[in-house]
């Protein structure tokens, strides 16, 4: 794993997506450096020298469906 990307995840204290506050680790110590879990359900890890989802944010999801009504004529 990149030490970068350690790093970066470890300093998230906001979803990306929504800026839903994070939730504190209840696990080791290693496993929450590697891992953000985020009150909107979101969590993102470090794998293979990249940052990835592994919960995506609801917010987006939701967003994209209300988009999707209106684009089809609804409210």
């Amino acid at each position: 794993m990149s030490e970068a990307h350690i790093r970066l995840l470890s300093t998230k204290t906001r979803c990306p997506a929504c800026e839903a506050a994070r939730v504190p680790a209840h696990d080791l110590a290693t496993f929450s450096a590697t891992t953000a879990e985020f009150e909107c359900s979101a969590a993102f890890c470090v794998s293979n020298d990249a940052i990835i989802v592994s919960v995506p944010c609801p917010a987006r999801s939701l967003l994209a469906a209300k988009l999707m009504t209106i684009g089809a004529g609804g409210s």
